[in-house]
C-alpha cells in the first residue's frame, strides 16, 4: 500500500500569517487613534500646558511608526504567498520524493538554524521561528518531516508548498509482496 497523506499544502491563509498582520494592523490603528483623540480633546479644552499634549503626539507618531514599519512587511508577504500560490496553482513546482535525512534539527527555543533535511538529494532548511508561507513545522514542534519517514515534497523558488507523508503499513504482511496465484 502506497498512499499519501497530504500533511499540508500552501493555501491563502497559510501558517496564520494574514491573522497575525490584522493583529498588528489593529495595533496600530488603536494606538493611532487614541492620539487623534487626545489630540483632539486637547484642542478643545485649550490645553495650553505642553505637557499636556506629549502623550497624544507621542500616541499618534508611534501608531504611524508602528503601521510603517508593518504594512511594507505586509505587502512583501502578501507578494510572496501569491508568487508561491501561483506556482503550485499551475504546477510549476518540482517534485522531491524519498526518505527524510535530517541534517540539523532546531531546538524547540530557537536560537539556531532551523532544521535542515535532506530529501531526494536536495537539502531545505524548515526554520518554525520565520514567519513564511510554506512548511515551517520543525520536528520539536511537531513536524512531520522526521528521520526515516518517506515524503513526497512539492517545492519552487527552494520553499516547500506541499508535503505528503506515505503511510506506513499497519500489518506485517504488508510488507511483502503479494503472489499471483499458482506462483511459486
Amino acid at each position: 500500500m502506497n498512499s499519501f497523506t497530504t500533511v499540508f499544502e500552501i493555501s491563502e491563509g497559510v501558517n496564520g500569517i494574514r491573522a497575525d498582520f490584522l493583529f498588528r494592523i489593529i495595533i496600530g490603528v488603536a494606538i493611532l487613534v487614541a492620539g487623534v483623540v487626545g489630540i483632539v480633546t486637547r484642542k478643545k479644552t485649550n490645553g495650553s500646558s505642553p505637557k499636556k499634549w506629549y502623550g497624544p503626539i507621542f500616541l499618534s507618531g508611534w501608531g504611524i511608526v508602528w503601521l510603517g514599519f508593518h504594512l511594507p512587511f505586509y505587502l512583501d508577504e502578501k507578494r510572496s504567498i501569491e508568487t508561491l500560490i501561483d506556482a503550485y496553482r499551475s504546477k510549476r513546482y518540482q517534485i522531491m520524493e524519498g526518505t527524510v535525512e535530517v541534517r540539523h534539527e532546531q531546538p524547540a527555543s530557537g536560537h539556531d538554524k532551523g532544521d535542515v533535511i535532506a530529501i531526494g538529494g536536495r537539502e531545505f532548511e524548515i526554520n518554525f521561528f520565520r514567519i513564511c508561507p510554506s512548511y515551517n513545522v520543525t520536528i520539536s514542534h511537531g513536524g512531520a518531516l522526521r528521520p526515516g519517514v518517506y515524503a513526497r515534497l512539492s517545492c519552487y523558488d527552494g520553499k516547500i508548498l506541499r508535503v505528503e507523508i506515505r503511510e506506513e503499513p499497519s500489518h506485517p504482511a504488508e510488507l511483502v509482496p503479494h503472489q499471483r496465484a499458482g506462483s511459486p
